[in-house]
């Protein structure tokens, strides 16, 4: 049998137990308007672990952000970003946690709601994940691995973000009161987690340093 006549018939759909998530394979994006486009931004340095219950809701997620570790691609921007006390201050503040609360399935769908606390700054709000869960795989070399991709949309004066600029002139309403630099947060997380049971020959040390 051809690799493309292969199927999936002997991976389970589920399997409970402690799942590492690999930043290797995984990213943590977020857009935000300046002027009239959306500039994408990213954290590049992170750790987090999925507990997979018996069910989807009896399981949870834990995530840790390294704030240093912000990049937009303009290192000057990335600096100040990373600098002023009304965004990420990340000498005072190196860390940006994410703990769930309730897991919720959406009805004969792929598709769940993960309540949990978003800490930024040292501020705690409660944050809503809309999570689609993209399935199972194993092969030798990474072992099982799990796949999700999940959106948030977050108003970053909630956490102390709170750098404000000027109104910008437009021929159209751009939102967030047609400021320079946009208030809301649309944030993109494409997440590949392994079962730490079977990491394959990949192992573990790539994944938790």
């Amino acid at each position: 049998m051809s690799n493309t006549e292969q199927t999936t018939a002997e991976v389970p759909s589920w399997i409970p137990g402690d799942w590492y998530i690999d930043p290797t394979h995984s990213q943590i994006t977020f857009t935000i308007r300046h002027a009239v486009v959306a500039v994408r931004c990213a954290f590049l340095d992170f750790s987090g672990d999925i507990r997979m219950g018996d069910s989807p809701e009896d399981s949870e997620v834990h995530v840790e952000i390294k704030t240093a570790s912000f990049t937009s691609g303009f290192e000057y921007r990335d600096n100040r970003v990373r600098t002023f006390d009304d965004l990420l201050w990340s000498e005072k503040f190196p860390t940006i946690t994410y703990d769930s609360v309730r897991v919720t399935k959406e009805p004969d769908t792929d598709k769940y709601r993960i309540s949990g606390n978003l800490t930024v700054l040292g501020v705690t709000r409660p944050v809503d994940l809309d999570v689609k869960f993209l399935g199972l795989g194993r092969v030798e070399e990474y072992g099982t691995r799990a796949g999700f991709i999940a959106h948030a949309r977050i108003d970053r004066r909630d956490f102390g973000l709170t750098r404000d600029t000027s109104v910008l002139v437009s021929d159209r309403p751009l939102g967030d009161g047609n400021r320079l630099l946009g208030w809301t947060l649309d944030v993109e997380i494409n997440l590949e987690a392994v079962l730490a049971s079977d990491p394959g020959k990949y192992g573990v040390s790539r994944i938790r340093g």
